[in-house]
Order: structure tokens, then C-alpha cells, then sequence
């Protein structure tokens, strides 16, 4: 309906929704766009990012927003770039690195989906080999401490003063935001230096790596678990487990459309290393070059 749109991204919410609805969203490295004026869910983990049809598209939005704001004491001053020149329409000799983690407990239908991608772009000269980051177990736990413990921290007055104004939903995980220690705390934050470390090793092995960004397919609306692999689970257990340790580290992450199962979408996310924003953009771009019928559903179901 628009040609872009901006979104927030605490632990994955421009990711999820695009990878569900079929579009490229971006989440960029923490610091390169303001969050100036944007109400705070977690300081630490919030960023700003385009929503688009293209990978082309979210590169020109994102130049338009990216650049230092002394308003933000998050922001980086980080050198102007222009994302829409660095478009190389050529995946030949980038490597790319497959992290077992993120292939563990997966609808078999979105594996085979990015598998295939990922095959398509081997293809045409990308080099694919396997990487570890042992840290990444832990992820999930210190995503959902940071993330609770902070936005229970920026909401703590209003939940002490009027709580009734808070619906059930959010009311609920605030609450539970108050539980943890200040030893909990920081033990997650440990664990996010551990990971951002793992991380600045394996990005001196490869460009990018490749994951899925949901496990499962797109549920219904309001629905609290979810199938994989006939195994039914609870949704909210498995929503972030591939995008939360992208916030935590503050890398670069585009999800991209890359088919669909039983009709409906599925995404990839392309992570790249901090203020990697133009290589991540350019694997989009020729993989969607390359496959321009995973933009749309099947025929039959347009109909």
C-alpha cells in the first residue's frame, strides 16, 4: 500500500512483520539512525528502520534517515554513506557463513525455503561454509532479561501509578520485567559481550551469514502457539529466537522474502558486521534480482 514504511525493532518487530508479510525490512547497526522523538521500549536495544518492497528501496530510505543526532546519546558519528551506489549486482567470492543454531528446530518448510536461497546464491559464486558461535545458545535468555528489565524500568512509575490503564498483555510481561536482579542483569550483559566478540571473529572469516528470520510459518492473529514440525509451541518462545541476538549485538540485519509454504510467505535474514549495511543490501538485491516470483504468491491464490 505505501512504498515504505518506518519501523521499530526491539527484538525483531521490522523483521517479523516484513518476513510475515512478504517485504524487506531493515534493521540497521545501533547508533546509525537517531532514535530521537521514538518512545523507548529498551534503550539498548532499540533501533529505527526502513520497511520496503525492495532492498533497493530500503537502501534509499535508509540514507535518507542515517546520520549522527546529538539529540541521541546512542547515536554514532559515523561517516555519510550512500547505500544505493554500493548495489554490485554480483554475489561472486562472498562468503557466506551458516550457523547450525539457526537451522535447529525449524519448520521443514522454511528450511528448505532458505536453503534453497542460499543454494541459488552459491550458484553465482558465493562461497558457503559453516561457522560456529557458541555463545549463541544463551542469546534468547539475555535478550528477554535486557529487554524486560529495561522497558519494566522506563514504565516502572506508570505501573506503581496507574497500572489499570495497561492492558493484560503488556501489563503481565512489565510486571515480570520487575523480577529479575541486578546480578541477572548483568550476568545477560556478559553474555552479550561474549556474543558481540564471537561475532567480530566470524566477521573476519565471512561477509554475511544467513539465517532464517521466523522458525515457523506466519500464525494467525492473536494465536498463542504455533505448529513446527507437528509439534505444537508457544509462540512468544519462539518469535525471537533468530532475530533477538541481532539486538543484542546492534548488527545489521535485512530480512528478505525468499518463498512460500502452503501460501504463505517466508523470510531470510542477511547479517552483516556492524555498519555493513551495503553488502548485506547487495546480497538482497541480486538474490531478489534472481528470483523475482518469490516477490508474489502463487497465481492461485491471488485469485
Amino acid at each position: 500500500m505505501t512504498i515504505a514504511s518506518l519501523g521499530t525493532d526491539t527484538g525483531g518487530s521490522i523483521r517479523i512483520p516484513s518476513s510475515f508479510c512478504g517485504i524487506v525490512g531493515l534493521k540497521p547497526t545501533y547508533g546509525l539512525v537517531s532514535k530521537y522523538g521514538c518512545f523507548p521500549l529498551a534503550w539498548s536495544l532499540d533501533h529505527i528502520g526502513p520497511m520496503a518492497k525492495t532492498a533497493r528501496d530500503a537502501a534509499y530510505i535508509l540514507e535518507a534517515m542515517a546520520g549522527y543526532d546529538p539529540k541521541d546519546p546512542t547515536s554514532t558519528d559515523a561517516p555519510a554513506t550512500s547505500y544505493s551506489t554500493q548495489f554490485m549486482e554480483s554475489v561472486k567470492g562472498v562468503k557466506i557463513g551458516i550457523e547450525p543454531y539457526f537451522f535447529d528446530h525449524v519448520d521443514e518448510g522454511v528450511e528448505r525455503a532458505v536453503k534453497q536461497a542460499i543454494a541459488s546464491l552459491e550458484r553465482e559464486g558465493a562461497v558457503v561454509e559453516t561457522v560456529r558461535i557458541p555463545t549463541l545458545q544463551y542469546a534468547q535468555y539475555a535478550e528477554m532479561i535486557t529487554i524486560l528489565s529495561e522497558a519494566s524500568a522506563i514504565h516502572h512509575n506508570h505501573l506503581v501509578e496507574r497500572e489499570e490503564d495497561f492492558g493484560d498483555d503488556v501489563r503481565f510481561p512489565l510486571k515480570l520485567g520487575e523480577l529479575p536482579s541486578a546480578v541477572d542483569y548483568l550476568e545477560a550483559q556478559q553474555i552479550r559481550l561474549k556474543l558481540d566478540h564471537e561475532f567480530m571473529e566470524i566477521f573476519n572469516k565471512v561477509d554475511v551469514l544467513i539465517t532464517p528470520t521466523i522458525p515457523f510459518l506466519p500464525p494467525k492473529i492473536g494465536q498463542d502457539t504455533v505448529w513446527i514440525n507437528g509439534e505444537e509451541v508457544n509462540f512468544l518462545d519462539h518469535i525471537i529466537r533468530f532475530t533477538g541476538p541481532f539486538n543484542l549485538t546492534g548488527l545489521p540485519v535485512v530480512t528478505v522474502p525468499c518463498g512460500f509454504v502452503q501460501g504463505l510467505p517466508v523470510g531470510m535474514q542477511i547479517i552483516g558486521p556492524a555498519f555493513g549495511e551495503g553488502t548485506i543490501l547487495n546480497v538482497a538485491d541480486v538474490f531478489e534480482t534472481l528470483h523475482p516470483e518469490l516477490k508474489y504468491p502463487p497465481a492461485v491464490l491471488r485469485k
